[in-house]
């Protein structure tokens, strides 16, 4: 029996979900897809599939050797690749979603790069602040920021955005610039709506580490960090804000930062892929390339 051949077989069986369809994924019989999935069984002493005649059910058993054979496949995948010339062009098509504001300003410029230096390779390029299912949808890679919702994806931290409590000049010079996380209640704050709990801002002291909450609320809800950036510029209120929407703007002084001496928890920025789904070269090599480009354009 080949080890590796017969995991991988084992794998294609629960991905597509029978031994027929494996075996027509791979070419071969669907008998000969059982015989190596058995062979596999005897060799670690397990049962690791429940026949039927209609269905076949994972075992706990199965269930590890599954995801621990995810992670040799993807081993040996890389090992694969690392022993490809860096200049050998990409083909096919990525599909990659990633959220609208931090897409265009973090993502964009070097997926542009990306395709440039991979003239046979199509990217679809979705903006989007909802989370897409990626199995469903069809997508190959996401780039998320925050906490994920979804606990079964796969996930690589690439970065962190800081948020910042920031306003207009114009706002402080008519209302005043809070002077305590309490002050926060009196002044008009404008929220994100896509947040579990909008109305309540968690700031932690720098100095004593102790976290306090602010109550808040305001005239204006959005579910998107550049129409709130928008507002804020306007002069309409106070809102917390990642680091990568209003640097630009903290430095030209158009923003200011309120409350220096509280942080706000940075938001993750992850990329994010089914687990069932064997990462393609285009995806690995993207991923990479986005991860080494983030750390070119750190602050």
């Amino acid at each position: 029996m080949d080890r590796l051949e017969a995991l991988q077989l084992f794998v294609d069986v629960i991905d597509t979900g029978s031994f027929t369809a494996a075996g027509r994924k791979r070419r071969i019989s669907q008998p000969t897809v059982t015989r190596q999935v058995t062979a596999l069984e005897d060799w670690l002493g397990v049962q690791l599939l429940r026949r039927s005649t209609r269905s076949i059910t994972i075992t706990d058993a199965g269930d590890a050797l599954y995801r621990r054979a995810m992670e040799v496949i993807s081993d040996i995948n890389d090992l694969e690749s690392a022993f490809q010339t860096a200049e050998k062009s990409l083909a096919g098509r990525l599909r990659l979603s990633a959220p609208i504001e931090f897409g265009r300003r973090r993502v964009l410029p070097h997926v542009i790069d990306f395709m440039t230096a991979h003239p046979e390779l199509n990217i679809d390029l979705d903006l989007t602040d909802r989370h897409v299912n990626l199995v469903e949808e069809g997508f190959d890679l996401a780039i998320r920021v925050g906490n994920l919702v979804d606990q079964d994806l796969v996930t690589r931290k690439v970065d962190e955005d800081p948020r910042f409590l920031t306003a207009s000049p114009a706002y402080v010079a008519r209302m005043g610039a809070p002077a305590s996380i309490a002050d926060l209640a009196e002044h008009n704050c404008i929220l994100y709506s896509l947040q579990r709990e909008p109305e309540l801002w968690q700031l932690r002291n720098v100095e004593t580490g102790t976290v306090q909450t602010a109550h808040v609320a305001g005239r204006m809800r959005a579910n998107n960090g550049e129409a709130m950036r928008q507002a804020v510029l306007a002069g309409h209120g106070i809102a917390l804000l990642g680091q990568y929407a209003v640097e630009e703007d903290l430095e030209s002084g158009h923003l200011i930062r309120l409350l220096p001496e509280f942080e706000v928890p940075s938001l993750a920025v992850q990329i994010v892929y089914p687990p069932t789904r064997h990462l393609s070269r285009r995806s690995r090599r993207f991923i990479d390339f986005f991860v080494l480009r983030l750390k070119r354009v750190q602050p």
